[in-house]
Formats: structure tokens, C-alpha cells, sequence
């Protein structure tokens, strides 16, 4: 903090009339863009005038109601409203650059998507793909590109291969964990009981990979918890008693790491008949995860 330059009171006055004249700007755009609404003005002029106005907050939902509006009108007076149309996916393209998490520019390309009479899926997948590039955790993009797929007819198929991908470049992509578990969780349970092996192989290594991150643990609990629910207490208890073996070879080669043991201990309390083992594994808890002291005491 020492080595941050404080501004002057010059530099700061200075800000001060440039946010000023930011805010007075803002407001005068604000009213003559109402007043256009108010008119009923929907020309080409009032689309220009509410994408600058946009351009200084693109979470002013009214404007972006007023576009449509606009756009609606235009498209009833051109013949060529697919023109239209692309001319606003690239306005809506910088608004998403700018705030890739605008609820109201992705509502917007999803209306002008459905108003075109040929979409390019094809680059609307490729945008999404470049935006979860740079940030695995844009649930709206991995909504739309859900949506695209749909609309293009890819199907589950496709976004669960996708979610492989990203996984396999980057274990903890939470997202693409989650996604992943939204795909299985619609499968049927015969399915889904089918799948379950080589799921939980694939996940494994991801333990083995990166064993301190939280992502794959987690996509591990939800795959147990949806095997036990749909299995019978036999078929139950046989898995869970295939999953130690793994766990403890990590816990040897990873004695310190907090999940491998959190994770076995979570699997024991599915069980009957191994409090001493569980406790075991909370003295060692405390000991190697001292942010969570707390850890449960366990009555004899």
C-alpha cells in the first residue's frame, strides 16, 4: 500500500468535474432518449441516439425495451431485416465485451436470434466459446450457449462433450463440473447408473491431478449422492466400499491435502459401524485444516 501514489488535490478536482461532467451528460442523454420513447419515435436516428446512451450503462433495462421497440418497428418497414438484425448482434456483441454479465444484453441477442429468418449458430457458438475462454464462470454465456445448441438441434450430447474439453484444459472449471451435472441429472436413473463407472474413473483423475481443488470433489459428492438415491442399501453400500482404495492411495501420496480426507470421511458417514475410523480422520482434519478447528467432535 506504501508504494501507492496518492493523487494531489489538483488531480482530484480534476476528477471530480470530469465525473460531474460524465453524470451531466448521462442525465441529458436519459431525458431526450425518454422523450424519444414518450414520442413514439422509432427511427434509425432514436436506435443511434439509445445506443449511446447505452454505451454509458448497459444495465439501463428501459433503453434496451425502447431498442426492441425500435428494432420491431424498423423490421415492419424493411424488407431486409435480417441487415438489421446483424448490425444489432454487433452493438450487442461490444455491450457483452464490455459487461460480460449484462442479464439485458443476453435477453436482447437471444430476442433478435429468434427474430432472424437464417442465424449463424455457428458463430454465436464461437463467440460463446472465445467469452468462456477468458471466464470459465459466465453462467448467462453458458445458459445462451445451451440455448444455441438447443435451437441448433446439437443436443445434451454436444454441451457434454464441451464440458469435457473445458474440464480436460482446466480441472477447476467449476462450470463446466456443474454443467455436467445438470446433463446427467436429466438422464434415467438406469442411464445414469450405466455411466456411473467411467464417471467416476474420469473425475479420479482429476484427484490425482489437482487433489487440492474443490471442483472435481464436489462433482464426486453429487455423483455418489445420485447413485444412492436411486439404488437400493445393497447396491449402495458395494460402491461405497470401492471407493476407499483410491482415496487412500492419495491420502498416502497427499497425506496434508484436506479433501482427499474430507471426502472419505464424508463416504464413512454414509456408512454403518466406522466411528473409529472417522474419528481418526477429524484429529487429522484438525491438524492439516486448521482454518475448520471446528470440525464435529464424535461421541464414543
Amino acid at each position: 500500500m506504501h508504494s501507492v501514489r496518492r493523487r494531489t488535490a489538483e488531480e482530484k478536482e480534476e476528477k471530480r468535474i470530469a465525473e460531474k461532467a460524465h453524470i451531466d451528460k448521462f442525465c441529458k442523454l436519459s431525458e431526450t432518449v425518454m422523450a424519444l420513447r414518450n414520442n413514439e419515435e422509432l427511427t434509425k436516428e432514436a436506435l443511434k441516439t439509445a445506443g449511446t446512451l447505452l454505451e454509458m450503462n448497459f444495465e439501463f433495462y428501459t433503453v434496451w425495451n425502447f431498442r426492441r421497440e425500435i428494432i420491431q418497428r424498423l423490421s415492419e418497414e424493411n424488407s431486409d431485416s435480417d441487415a438489421l438484425y446483424k448490425e444489432e448482434l454487433q452493438f450487442i456483441q461490444n455491450a457483452i465485451m464490455a459487461n460480460p454479465k449484462s442479464y439485458w444484453a443476453w435477453f436482447h441477442r437471444k430476442w433478435i436470434i429468434s427474430r432472424m429468418s437464417q442465424p449463424s449458430y455457428t458463430k454465436e457458438i464461437f463467440l460463446c466459446n472465445q467469452l468462456l475462454e477468458k471466464d470459465t464462470r459466465n453462467f448467462h454465456c453458458w445458459g445462451y450457449r445451451r440455448w444455441i445448441c438447443q435451437k441448433m438441434g446439437a443436443g445434451e450430447q454436444e454441451i457434454f462433450d464441451f464440458t469435457t474439453k473445458k474440464i480436460e484444459h482446466l480441472f477447476s472449471n467449476y462450470s463446466a463440473w456443474h454443467e455436467r451435472s445438470r446433463i446427467l441429472s436429466t438422464y434415467p436413473a438406469q442411464q445414469l447408473k450405466g455411466l456411473l463407472q467411467s464417471e467416476l474413473e474420469y473425475v479420479q483423475n482429476a484427484f490425482f491431478t489437482s487433489p487440492d481443488d474443490q471442483s472435481a470433489w464436489f462433482y464426486y459428492r453429487w455423483l455418489i449422492a445420485k447413485f444412492i438415491e436411486n439404488s437400493t442399501e445393497e447396491e449402495a453400500s458395494q460402491l461405497l466400499e470401492t471407493q476407499f482404495e483410491p482415496l487412500d492411495q492419495l491420502i498416502e501420496v497427499e497425506p496434508n491435502s484436506r479433501w482427499p480426507l474430507n471426502t472419505k470421511l464424508y463416504l464413512l458417514s454414509k456408512m454403518n459401524g466406522r466411528g473409529e475410523e472417522m474419528k481418526e480422520i477429524l484429529v487429522k482434519l484438525r491438524e492439516v485444516d486448521p482454518t475448520h478447528q471446528k470440525y464435529p467432535e464424535l461421541n464414543s
